[in-house]
């Protein structure tokens, strides 16, 4: 399962705060292993950091509810 002590060094790096609620609600199944990402986003640009588990769902709320389209927005130092 995924904490947030888990995110990597060099993502945790942009970071002013980190929102840890503990282990991922919606683990991700990957071949035989269970991991979660979480979706980390620039709250100022709306670049996206880290795509996550329920990323498709964040961009339809905040677009629908906010008017803010982050997969047009883009990514910015997304990890390989």
């Amino acid at each position: 399962m995924f904490e947030g002590r888990d995110i990597e060094a060099d993502a945790r790096a942009i970071l002013d705060t980190l929102a840890d609620d503990g282990v991922a609600v919606f683990p991700v199944t990957v071949g035989y292993a269970v991991v979660g990402h979480s979706t980390i986003v620039d709250l100022v640009s709306y670049k996206t950091f880290r795509i996550g588990c329920v990323y498709d769902d964040i961009c339809r709320i905040l677009l629908d509810e906010f008017d803010i389209d982050l997969k047009a927005i883009g990514t910015d130092s997304i990890p390989a």
